[in-house]
């Protein structure tokens, strides 16, 4: 944990020019922030969903293929109550969806989700690395920012 932290305080001062010298204004820098963070309903459920271990286990044991709230539940050290609200939220996020085959229900991973998180996540990271290569472009061979004071 400390390393990590290390490195981003090391690096701090890098980030600072990056942000300063590819955008305009910091007002430019919120504006662009908000955009980033404006998410669809169904993209903002499935980054919460996705935020619990719990559900991020259930996904993981799901990817295989389909899977009853028993069989699920046995993989698990929650109950099986637990395990079926955990199940409801990620289907409300479009993560699951399930199917009755008799007294039980089949849950499958269901891609509208984790499409609309990608496509979220594309746009993200797409302008931040258009953003660092024009900051990039922007630096001499010696690591100052050209045009800077």
């Amino acid at each position: 944990m400390h390393g990590s932290i290390g490195w981003v305080n090391g690096y701090r001062h890098q980030l600072d020019r990056f942000v300063t010298w590819s955008l305009p204004s910091p007002r430019s820098y919120l504006d662009w922030l908000a955009e980033m963070l404006d998410l669809t309903e169904t993209q903002e459920a499935t980054l919460d969903a996705l935020g619990s271990p719990s559900r991020r286990q259930i996904v993981r044991l799901l990817a295989p293929g389909p899977l009853s709230v028993g069989e699920i539940a046995s993989q698990l050290p929650i109950s099986r109550p637990a395990v079926s609200k955990h199940l409801k939220v990620l289907e409300r996020a479009d993560l699951v969806t399930h199917r009755s085959e008799g007294n039980r229900n089949l849950f499958r991973l269901d891609p509208t989700g984790f499409e609309a998180a990608r496509h979220w996540l594309d746009a993200f990271w797409d302008d931040a690395l258009m953003r660092l290569a024009a900051a990039a472009g922007n630096t001499s061979s010696d690591g100052q920012v050209q045009g800077s004071p």
